[in-house]
């Protein structure tokens, strides 16, 4: 074998780089230690962890099925929650539980299959009611086309007359399955509609809580896979 043959300046600058490397080593071996004012030496502070959402409540459609009061179209197979997207009105779904939570998210995994009405018509999406019956807010996907084309709309029963009153946004959800969400933070709404948020935050001029929440469709075919709502 050959012995490849190294220049000299190369030659020299190696050892004077382990010097510098056993230098930087000795000077971050003497380092002080994190010292209070009183000399005693402290742990450097870890980072803060995020706190995860809490969960208020998780469907469970295998298990606990009897949770659900469903409305004609309506019918749970095999884990999931289904609509035949045959009615011509507005089908009232409600979920089992109350919100009392000022901040709150409900997350969905919907997978809409077709629109079978006469396409002004056809909608789904959620609003939230007051006990005494009262509307709050609607999140929904308005006029959806054969295509599955829609109009995305939030807005609030009683909007703040100095906020914003209404978000819309064109959405096209295909027929995957897709993350839906309505998150509210006090008295702001925001829609996420296949992981985009519609329009920014619109502002209601009452409480939002306490809310019972309702899904509403009309002559939409879909499969709801998972129904959470969670806090902060």
């Amino acid at each position: 074998m050959v012995a490849r043959q190294v220049p000299g300046h190369v030659a020299l600058l190696r050892p004077l780089a382990l010097v510098a490397l056993a230098v930087t080593l000795a000077l971050v071996g003497c380092a002080p230690a994190a010292t209070t004012s009183g000399g005693a030496s402290v742990a450097a502070p870890a980072p803060t962890a995020t706190a995860a959402p809490r969960v208020l409540y998780q469907a469970d459609f295998a298990s606990r099925a009897s949770e659900w009061t469903l409305p004609s179209h309506w019918n749970i197979v095999n884990g999931t929650l289904q609509n035949d997207g045959e009615g011509s009105s507005v089908i009232i779904l409600q979920i089992p539980y109350q919100v009392t939570a000022q901040n709150y998210t409900l997350s969905m995994q919907i997978r809409t299959i077709a629109a079978k009405g006469a396409g002004v018509s056809d909608m789904y999406g959620v609003r939230a009611e007051a006990p005494s019956g009262g509307y709050l807010f609607t999140g929904e996907a308005s006029d959806v086309q054969p295509s599955l084309h829609s109009y995305a709309l939030v807005y609030p029963a009683t909007p703040n007359p100095d906020g914003v009153k209404i978000g819309a946004y064109d959405f096209t959800p295909g027929r995957s399955t897709r993350p839906y969400a309505w998150q509210v933070d006090g008295k702001f709404i925001s829609f996420i509609a296949g992981g985009s948020r519609i329009g920014g935050q619109v502002e209601s001029a009452v409480p939002l809580a306490p809310a019972r929440l309702v899904f509403l469709d009309q002559s939409v075919q879909m499969v709801i896979e998972s129904v959470t709502i969670t806090t902060p």
